[in-house]
């Protein structure tokens, strides 16, 4: 879950490394959402909040920012954060899911109508099979506890415990941390860093450049052969913006260059928790429970939010890409889990992507014991046309779904107590369903599986005495017709399942090797077995709902988690080496006993096995494309190339894409925008390497960046637009499409200042890489004050092909002189409303000022005498207040531009003195600001967002700085601050009086 917030009086902030250099940086659409097509074929977050949790309609997102890294390999070692004193935090984004579960069960329903039941698949448990499991042949330390508090200096918990396997590397990810390490050796291949480093190359004020705020996700894309990672980031869980922060790696290995984008979830759809990933043939796809938690079935319910990314843009390093997003706001759903490819055979074209979540009687309502699948299919394209679809349940053998009340499930041996016990978290399927092509292409057996816990000790569990975990794992598979069906079940227990007594399994995930042998691994704990890391099987034709292997310890844990948060997983990891096709990686929590006084310090292991009859009869062999343009022949980077069913790569700046691929004939296609190649068929062979040459043309691109005033009307010139001046400016047009242009004409558009615009001009017939240079004429509107902009747009067409508009800013006059001003408030202390959303509004009129603001800075200003410390209600403070991390400062100015400067920053700290938030001296960030109790804020910080939303605006007129407390428990008043800004004078030269025209002479 997440790692960022409070219970009680503890917080964490982040800790942010520099100096990683950034290759490319694009600032993308403002607007993280994006209508298309018509009027009502689909929403955007301009709709209604009421609307929106009622629509069925979808989504278009756009990312708002994109970079490009280094090579992870190349970047310094991350500076350590470790404090002097150590503080011991447990954090939970939303405090109400440490009460509430995701499916509460409704009393008399279900299992719940009998006084005991019997799970009818628990007889043929695995204690009845020969224990032959294979025994580890590789394991090694994960991220830990200790590693978090040495790059953050603070301790969360749980730790979200993530990983995957990929050609060379395993990649493990925590709350924090990513370890990128050798698969063979267990031996990290660069240092742990933060997640957020990765997307240290945003724009400045993108929370995901500087967040580390949880849920953190690992996946291996086995038919790209590349790595997609991500968390999200927000600086509240109750209002927007909120992130989701995804990068995908540029090649098969995880210590080389990456791209990376920041998308913003829509703002109605709620707080994006527990986002689950999978990867599929045509996006990249997440489920969220939608601020937080779900009600039960009788109450109003947040629901879940679906998101596809596009898979084909964001493998080309696309900036501009996109995501369809469905709000399904149904009360009593959740859990739901998008389904992920294991191995290089891709599922069949027209298998859509499912997401699946299980049901069970004791939820109430129509609810059934079995599994509810979900398809959606995204057209990115064509918006409107994408669909979310509920498929039939299918049943499977009943089952008992009842948990205690709360979260201590899970019992540990002494020196724990009950009040350590553990949180089962059975009230929801474990991440990832796992899909595997078990056939081929053309004759698919399409294979899911998929596991989640279960009570087995027969009684209504009212306590932690009367619960055993057990784990009810599933292979569904689906036919031709998209029908699915359970292939095999059955339900994993120990021998004694005694409630008090008896050992419980949970937190499992399961997954299949290239010959369907199954793999569960899970957790293992009760009063006399600390809390084991465990892994049970199912190979060849083994009888019906039996893991025939048994089971065997992967590692046993020696210690026990003191803390009572309760908090344990909250997931693990199973999966699949895509080389061999056999070796399971297995990757969950545990805890040591030399950390047993230390409640946030725990271990993560990662143990390899393989089940020794596997062998992979996949075979396949690698495809080269050389993607230039037709017209001369120059490499196309960033081009897409596409064989179908998922084999796509993006091309690099040579043109050059690589594909792995199973065997057979194919039809390759490439593309980028505007521009495309014919289909070119392609054999693959076992072990060969295919080469081809494809070529793309298409459409003309104006490429026109700059323009230069080469006329004047009034007297004498000074190289400047002036209000009321008709000017002629030069602008220049490079075809840097892949297409020769007929004849490109542009055409000045009246807006923007722009008035009395010329005759459109034609640049002529321009080959690919042609340029050629134009004069435009117009006149400046006289109503603009000098140093107002002007907009110049200029619309483009090849004959009726419309090649966009390409704008050009001016500011009116020259610049003469500039100055700093200071305005301060100094009125009255002003209180701060405790848990108030609304806030209290503190107005600061500034007047009589001439020029433009060309920077502006935001100070908290203590008292010019006296001392500012952490003395409660300091009267020389800027802000005094007890929990620092409750408050939101927002600075509205005249014009209605707003930024929130200060979010939620400084947790345990007491009251704000002397601080200057400037974003452009490099000076650190907010969220490296440490949660220590008993200091001040102070000092040079870089805002939370960026204040340059206030550049070139007038400074006159009423700002209001709003101020927030977001939690309870602590008050406080706001006394001083201070806008601090740069402003520029400008001189216009005007039109001369008397009827002279500009050359002196009289009318």
């Amino acid at each position: 879950m997440s790692v960022m917030g409070r219970i009680g009086k503890w917080v964490f902030v982040t800790v942010v490394c520099t100096g990683i250099p950034a290759l490319a940086v694009a600032q993308a659409e403002t607007s993280g959402l994006q209508r298309q097509g018509g009027v009502g074929a689909y929403t955007d977050e301009s709709t209604p909040p009421e609307v929106l949790r009622t629509s069925s309609l979808p989504y278009r997102g756009k990312a708002i920012a994109f970079a490009e890294t280094q090579p992870v390999r190349d970047w310094p070692a991350p500076p350590i954060a470790k404090p002097a004193v150590e503080v011991q935090n447990y954090v939970e984004l939303i405090e109400i899911k440490n009460a509430d579960h995701l499916n509460p069960f409704v009393p008399g329903a279900g299992a719940g109508a009998s006084a005991f039941f019997t799970d009818p698949l628990l007889r043929l448990n695995v204690h009845h099979a020969p224990l032959a499991m294979p025994s580890p042949s590789l394991v090694f330390a994960g991220p830990s506890g200790d590693d978090r508090f040495a790059l953050f200096g603070n301790r969360v918990t749980p730790p979200d415990t993530q990983g995957d396997v990929g050609i060379a590397h395993y990649v493990s990810m925590v709350n924090g941390p990513i370890g990128i390490y050798n698969k063979t050796t267990g031996a990290l291949s660069v240092p742990q860093f933060k997640l957020s480093t990765l997307f240290s190359s945003l724009p400045p004020g993108n929370l995901c450049r500087t967040n580390d705020d949880g849920d953190p996700i690992v996946l291996f894309d086995p038919l790209a052969q590349r790595w997609v990672v991500s968390q999200f980031a927000l600086a509240s869980t109750s209002s927007p913006p909120w992130f989701e922060c995804i990068a995908v790696s540029k090649t098969s290995d995880p210590t080389g260059a990456w791209y990376v984008w920041g998308f913003q979830t829509p703002d109605n759809g709620g707080f994006p928790d527990y986002p689950k990933m999978g990867v599929w043939t045509d996006a990249y796809y997440m489920t969220t429970h939608q601020n937080g938690f779900l009600a039960p079935p009788s109450a109003a319910g947040r629901g879940t939010g679906f998101f596809a990314f596009d898979r084909n843009k964001m493998l080309a390093g696309d900036p501009n890409a996109t995501y369809i997003y469905f709000d399904r706001p149904t009360p009593g759903e959740g859990g739901i889990i998008p389904s992920d490819i294991d191995g290089m055979n891709p599922p069949p074209p027209g298998n859509a992507a499912t997401m699946i979540r299980y049901t069970a009687d004791e939820f109430g309502g129509s609810f059934i014991d079995g599994v509810l699948p979900y398809q959606f299919v995204p057209d990115f394209t064509s918006p409107a046309n994408s669909t979310l679809t509920v498929l039939p349940a299918v049943a499977v053998a009943a089952f008992d779904a009842r948990q205690p009340s709360g979260r201590t499930d899970i019992e540990q041996p002494a020196p724990a107590t009950a009040a350590n016990n553990l949180d089962a978290l059975n009230d929801r399927a474990m991440f990832r369903v796992s899909y595997r092509n078990l056939g081929t292409i053309a004759a698919p057996i399409n294979s899911y599986t998929m596991a989640w816990g279960v009570n087995v000790s027969g009684v209504n569990p009212t306590g932690a005495l009367q619960f055993t975990s057990g784990v009810r794992w599933v292979e569904l598979r689906r036919d031709g017709a998209g029908v699915f069906s359970v292939r095999d079940q059955g339900t994993h227990a120990a021998s004694n399942i005694d409630g008090a007594t008896g050992t419980n399994y949970w937190m499992p995930h399961i997954a299949q090797d290239a010959q369907g042998n199954v793999a569960l691994g899970y957790s293992e704990s009760s009063t006399t077995t600390f809390p084991t890391i465990s892994w049970a099987g199912r190979t060849g034709s083994s009888p019906a709902s039996t893991l025939n292997e048994g089971s065997a310890t992967m590692f046993a844990g020696t210690g026990i988690q003191n803390s009572t948060s309760s908090r344990w997983g909250d997931y693990s990891s199973m999966s699949i080496d895509p080389v061999d096709d056999c070796t399971f990686y297995y990757h969950t929590e545990t805890r040591l006993a030399a950390a047993n006084a230390s409640s946030g310090a725990w271990s993560t292991q990662v143990g390899a096995f393989k089940f020794p009859t596997c062998t992979s009869n996949l075979t396949r062999g690698t495809l080269t494309v050389n993607v230039t343009a037709c017209s001369g022949g120059a490499p196309v980077p960033n081009a897409i190339v596409n064989a179908g069913n998922g084999y796509v790569a993006g091309t690099n700046a040579s043109g050059q894409a690589i594909l792995t691929m199973v065997t057979g004939n194919y039809t390759v296609v490439g593309n980028i925008t505007n521009a495309g190649s014919t289909p070119a068929n392609v054999t693959i062979t076992d072990g060969g390497n295919a080469i081809l040459n494809i070529c793309l043309t298409g459409q003309p691109v104006v490429q026109s960046n700059s323009f230069t005033v080469t006329a004047e009307s009034f007297n004498p010139p000074n190289g400047a637009i002036d209000p009321g001046e008709t000017v002629t400016v030069d602008i220049p047009v490079t075809n840097n499409g892949l297409g020769d242009a007929t004849d490109i004409v542009g055409t000045l558009q009246a807006t923007g200042g722009v008035t009395a615009p010329g005759a459109a001009q034609s640049y002529g017939a321009l080959t690919v890489g042609g340029s050629a240079t134009r004069s435009f004429t117009f006149t400046a509107s006289p109503s603009l004050a000098c140093g107002n902009r002007v907009t110049m747009t200029v619309q483009f067409a090849d004959g009726p092909l419309n090649l966009g508009n390409r704008t050009y800013v001016a500011t009116t006059g020259v610049v003469t002189g500039s100055s700093t001003q200071t305005v301060s408030y100094t009125g009255p202390a002003v209180t701060v409303p405790d848990n108030n959303l609304t806030g209290v509004n503190i107005t600061l009129p500034v007047s009589g000022l001439t020029g433009s603001i060309t920077d502006l800075n935001f100070r908290f200003d203590q008292a010019p005498s006296g001392t500012c410390d952490a003395t409660l209600a300091n009267a020389n403070s800027a802000m005094d207040h007890t929990f620092v991390g409750d408050l939101i400062f927002k600075l509205t100015a005249p014009s209605g531009a707003n930024v929130s400067v200060m979010q939620n920053r400084g947790g345990t700290r007491e009251n704000i003195c002397q601080t200057l938030l400037d974003d452009d001296n490099g000076f650190p960030a907010l969220s490296t600001l440490s949660n220590t109790s008993g200091q001040t804020v102070s000092g040079n910080f870089a805002p939370d967002a960026p204040l340059s939303v206030f550049d070139t605006l007038d400074p006159n007129g009423n700002w209001v700085l709003n101020v927030v407390d977001n939690a309870n428990a602590d008050t406080g008043s706001m006394r001083r601050f201070s806008i601090v800004m740069d402003l520029e004078q400008r001189t216009c030269v005007g039109a001369l009086a008397d009827g002279l025209f500009a050359n002196g002479f009289e009318n």
